[in-house]
């Protein structure tokens, strides 16, 4: 069974996976088969806070967009006119970022505006 990865990343020392969520499904139906004494499903969202998980994916596509440019932090903070330690933030996702600031970041590395980066 092969499942394909969209992300990965770490949350206060955990890792993640990102899968398509049709993937998870598939994959939760395989692995296995409902027990009639379970008296209750798992509730995924009850598991993983999307407000808690975003940001430190979209820094991880900030920091793939900046690498994939041969920019560092300095570089690229010089040129979008913000601080290091904002560029740092955005991509240890600690610093909220709007999709304006995303935009720039991939139009500053030359990147296209809908440019993910490779699953690792």
């Amino acid at each position: 069974m092969s499942i394909a990865i969209a992300s990965e990343f770490e949350v206060r020392g955990v890792r993640f996976v990102v899968v398509p969520k049709d993937e998870l499904q598939k994959l939760l139906r395989e692995v296995a088969e409902p027990n009639p004494r379970d008296k209750e499903m798992i509730d995924f969202a009850k598991l993983i806070d999307p407000a808690e998980v975003l940001p430190g994916i979209i820094g991880n596509e900030l920091r793939a967009a900046r690498e994939t440019a041969g920019l560092t932090q300095a570089q690229l903070a010089k040129k979008l006119n913000r601080s290091q330690g904002f560029v740092c933030g955005a991509e240890r996702g600690s610093t909220k970022v709007s999709v304006r600031y995303v935009e720039k970041v991939l139009k500053v590395c030359g990147l296209p505006s809908d440019w993910k980066s490779s699953p690792r």
